[in-house]
């Protein structure tokens, strides 16, 4: 089968061929592998959303398969970063909570 790949800026569209040329990133054309496996190397120069979309077609023509997958590049540092802030502050609650019961709330005389 030949695969061809396409990345597409996701800027909203309804539909993937909604302005298909304007939003290609990269277009590697079809094409069979000895390997049946498509590699290829892309520097994003932005950070964003993008559509990934890979299409394998018989021979003849009449089968074809179409692989869609959004993703996000230069945005897992902020998600991990916030993600590590909010859990770090848990776990600091967490610690308060627990010394404050463990060892102050003990020290109290009782009335």
């Amino acid at each position: 089968m030949a695969l061809e790949i396409r990345i597409l800026r996701n800027v909203g569209q309804k539909d993937d061929s909604e302005n298909m040329d304007a939003n290609t990133q990269i277009y590697v054309a079809p094409k069979k592998y000895k390997t049946d496996t498509l590699n290829f190397d892309y520097d994003f120069k932005q950070q964003g959303n993008f559509i990934g979309l890979v299409k394998a077609r018989s021979d003849d023509g009449t089968k074809e398969y179409i692989s869609r997958f959004p993703f996000a590049v230069g945005e897992t540092a902020n998600k991990n970063f916030y993600t590590a802030v909010v859990l770090g502050a848990a776990g600091l609650v967490g610690f308060g909570l627990y010394y404050k019961h463990a060892f102050i709330d003990k020290k109290k005389p009782s009335a």
